[in-house]
């Protein structure tokens, strides 16, 4: 069974080229009328002739900075100690929204401007892992913390819509496409931290094969029939693919637990831990063999890391309704605003979720957030 949630699998099966065209195409013609009045102006000579490469890329350049600083100027650098913690966004004097999972400690605000401030968490919400921090802002430095960003006006998101992830410099942290329109993904965040994906797909019946076993004393080999589960795939960078699994292999056991179909083989994998032996038995080209290993937290995935493209935030399934797009963060940038061509936030970023996907909490349900808990937002 296929394992990967729809966008990931979508995805995955899209030829890269393609998608990277495409994307460069979306953003092209999308600007392309912003562009235009700027480039007219910046025509060279009396002839009417076009401005030439270094021009356009001054215009593109320019264009997107306008867009951007009034947002920038929005975004603070949370930090506990010397560690960035993530990023959070400006809602009010002196009132910041950012990623609850990853605050701790004492946490400390930079604005755009290099200005400091003590921040205390004053409210959060587990479910889309939002939280409200207030700021110890002074007269000589409120200003800093003053440029709140528009949680109103919002006009929603559609699949292939060029959104942009704001950081504190004028260029975006990262440029991408929504891929759906905001709706839940049924993933569910790991149980535990130290889980581990033991990267294999299975034939969902149990096969048997007779191999020739030879008993201590016994001159002759003794056919005897061995069940299992069918090896369809390993992935790559698993403890599949570490341990020495190959496609093909019947699956017998492990950890002395017999896996009988793909069901089972689930059941066990639940139980796999960082920091365990695994003892694993297989029939490869007819002779039993026998492969062990102790698993390190270099192991530490889930089936969704099976492509790769990490690092990823630490929570980062087990939301709502939310904007799915293909933008490239680090888990530190978390707690940033995403904006639309139109200048408009459109949502906070929450987590870096897999190779191919960024969660961002719509704008309507930071704004509710906001709303219950800042004193005048009523």
């Amino acid at each position: 069974m296929d394992q990967r949630c729809p966008v990931e699998k979508r995805e995955s099966e899209r030829p890269q080229r393609l998608r990277k065209v495409w994307i460069a195409t979306a953003i092209a013609i999308s600007l392309t009328l912003r562009w235009a009045d700027l480039a007219r102006s910046q025509a060279v000579g009396s002839q009417g002739q076009s401005s030439d490469v270094t021009d356009i890329a001054q215009i593109q350049a320019t264009t997107v900075r306008e867009l951007l600083d009034p947002i920038a100027t929005s975004v603070v650098r949370v930090r506990n100690r010397d560690r960035l913690c993530c990023l959070g966004t400006i809602v009010g004097d002196g009132w910041v929204i950012s990623k609850r999972s990853e605050l701790s400690g004492s946490l400390i605000c930079v604005a755009a401007d290099g200005t400091e401030v003590t921040g205390t968490i004053v409210a959060s919400d587990s479910f889309d892992d939002l939280a409200l921090l207030k700021l110890s802002t002074s007269k000589s430095n409120a200003e800093s913390f003053s440029q709140a960003v528009d949680l109103t006006n919002d006009t929603g998101v559609d699949a292939g819509d060029v959104l942009f992830s704001v950081g504190q410099q004028s260029n975006p942290l990262s440029t991408g496409i929504a891929t759906v329109a905001p709706q839940a993904i049924p993933i569910q965040q790991p149980a535990c931290r130290d889980c581990v994906d033991l990267g294999v797909t299975v034939s969902p019946q149990t096969s048997e094969v007779e191999v020739k076993l030879a008993r201590d004393g016994d001159k002759l080999a003794r056919p005897q029939s061995v069940a299992g589960t069918r090896i369809e795939r390993v992935y790559p960078r698993t403890v599949g693919e570490r341990i020495g699994l190959l496609q093909g292999d019947l699956l017998v056991s492990i950890n002395q637990q017999r896996v009988s179909d793909a069901k089972v083989l689930r059941s066990i994998g639940s139980g796999v831990r960082v920091g365990q032996r695994l003892e694993v038995i297989v029939v490869r080209a007819g002779s039993v063999e026998q492969l062990d290993m102790k698993i390190d937290h270099f192991s530490r995935r889930v089936y969704h890391d099976r492509w790769g493209g990490g690092p990823f935030s630490e929570r980062r399934f087990g939301f709502g309704a939310t904007i799915v797009h293909d933008s490239l963060l680090q888990p530190d940038q978390c707690g940033s605003p995403v904006v639309d061509l139109d200048g408009k936030l459109v949502g906070i970023n929450i987590a870096r979720s897999m190779r191919v996907a960024t969660l961002a909490v719509p704008a309507d349900r930071v704004l509710a957030f906001v709303n219950r808990f800042k004193p005048d937002s009523n």
